[in-house]
């Protein structure tokens, strides 16, 4: 797992363990930030598969969003709550999940050939 640094319009990887695999939007969580700096994040390369299961256990729907190789959102996926949805992705490839009101509720990195990330309506993930 890893941490990527900001500032640049490069995601690197940097600290083993920091993300986890996704960051919550939680005010005052750590790794919040990512999600403010959205627009500094982009997908590098296209050579390793991973695959998010992505749990909607809240009561709102949030839309998954791919962020291109120029940081741009493209929409894959809206799911609904009790929905699962199944994403084939890459390893350094950023997601972002959005609630309804168009807000990043986590960003999602998934380094591990397979992850389950179940999100509760306060978009804290329950692992």
């Amino acid at each position: 797992m890893s941490l990527f640094k900001l500032g640049t319009r490069h995601a690197i990887p940097l600290l083993a363990g920091a993300l986890l695999g996704l960051v919550p939007l939680a005010a005052g969580a750590q790794g919040s930030e990512p999600c403010a700096h959205e627009g500094q994040l982009r997908s590098l390369n296209s050579d390793r598969r991973t695959e998010m299961v992505l749990v909607n256990e809240g009561v709102r729907p949030f839309t998954l969003y791919w962020l291109d190789f120029q940081g741009r959102r493209r929409a894959y996926a809206t799911v609904a709550p009790g929905q699962t949805h199944v994403q084939p992705t890459y390893a350094t490839h950023p997601w972002i999940l959005v609630g309804p009101a168009g807000n990043c509720l986590m960003v999602v990195i998934n380094e591990r050939f397979r992850r389950t990330i179940r999100v509760a309506d306060d978009a804290t993930p329950l692992r």
